[in-house]
């Protein structure tokens, strides 16, 4: 809103638009001798487009939000986020199907989903749904139960907590419990972790529902503590690594967690602080940069050697 506002960019406006970062397009200014005459200036919302609820801007901040936790989009959102693949990943249980769900009540927050089973005949008789695409969701769903720590707090959605953040919050921890008794100054003492992140995770564990919907799930069988795999060390905790191309003996994240169980750092860029980088197929421009700084470069049966060896 504030570069609108800075632009004087209107509806109906004609504008010139180049590559910022040559990627990103970006609006550099208006054509103003192409604007009409009954062009008006562009308002902020006052109200969410759904519910009609107040929306507000938080102070430093350039988005503007609906704040009320049963306004339909903010349920559908929260819902898709909880079900997206870098969280509980839920095959099949995609935006329509979310929209759907919500639409005809099936779904008020994303505790229902673990509730969905109770409901079976009637989702079965749904429109476009039928017994078998049914079985397979109800099965994706029992399955996410399988998901770590790390991915289930990522999935409630706490505003600033990130998969990165919720990965560091989860090995800091170990459980909800303990999360749930820190102060924000024991959360700020987390590295990389600040007040941004501190005063969210206590603002979203001091609302009395989001409480409810946390126990709902730990009844339904979802994973609120790590699990001690007794394979943990810190052999490799001065190396850090980056991971590019399609890796095929394992994936992205299962390198990643073999890594940080022997005290390894993941990062995404490649640096001279790389210490080595994972390559699989089609590595890309990373494999360059990394043979510019002379960087260790590992294929898949090198890295797992490595892993192995590091005790």
């Amino acid at each position: 809103i504030e570069e609108i506002e800075r632009k004087d960019i209107r509806e109906g406006d004609y504008v010139i638009i180049e590559k910022g970062g040559d990627v990103i397009p970006k609006v550099v200014h208006v054509i103003t001798k192409k604007r009409g005459k009954d062009s008006v200036i562009t308002i902020p919302p006052q109200n969410c487009p759904v519910c009609n609820s107040k929306l507000i801007r938080p102070e430093g901040e350039v988005a503007i939000y609906c704040e009320n936790n049963t306004c339909p989009a903010q349920v559908k959102g929260k819902i898709e986020h909880f079900a997206s693949r870098g969280a509980m990943d839920i095959e099949g249980l995609g935006k329509a199907i979310i929209d759907q769900f919500v639409d005809y009540n099936f779904l008020k927050s994303y505790a229902d989903i673990y509730d969905l089973h109770k409901h079976k005949n009637e989702l079965i008789a749904l429109e476009r749904f039928g017994e078998q695409s049914i079985n397979n969701l109800l099965s994706a769903i029992e399955e996410s139960k399988n998901r770590p720590f790390e991915k289930v707090l990522f999935a409630l959605g706490i505003r600033f907590v990130g998969a990165g953040a919720a990965q560091k919050l989860a090995h800091h921890f170990k459980n909800i419990d303990n999360l749930l008794k820190a102060s924000e100054e024991d959360i700020e003492n987390i590295h990389e972790i600040g007040p941004s992140i501190s005063v969210s995770i206590k603002k979203f564990f001091a609302t009395s529902d989001n409480l409810e919907i946390i126990n709902r799930l730990r009844k339904a069988g979802l994973k609120f503590a790590i699990e001690s795999t007794g394979e943990t060390s810190e052999a490799l905790r001065d190396f850090t690594f980056v991971l590019t191309g399609t890796l095929e003996k394992f994936t992205r994240d299962e390198a990643k967690e073999m890594i940080q169980q022997k005290g390894g750092k993941v990062t995404g860029s490649v640096s001279k602080n790389t210490s080595y980088l994972v390559v699989g197929e089609n590595a890309g421009s990373k494999l360059d940069k990394a043979e510019k700084l002379g960087i260790k470069i590992l294929n898949e049966d090198e890295f797992l050697s490595l892993i192995e060896s590091a005790k």
